[in-house]
């Protein structure tokens, strides 16, 4: 849950040169937030 600065800037000088090609970023908008035995992939899900 990084800034978008914060992650451009990791990606340009820590893990471009260390040979990645890209992050998994949690999406921009209000998402639901797992709690206890809930699925880690729902922090994709849009809240609502």
């Amino acid at each position: 849950m990084w800034p978008w600065d914060s992650v451009a800037a990791e990606c340009t000088t820590v893990l471009g040169p260390a040979g990645y090609g890209g992050v998994r970023l949690s999406p921009p908008q209000d998402s639901v937030k797992p709690s206890g035995g809930r699925p880690w992939w729902e922090i994709d899900q849009p809240a609502g």
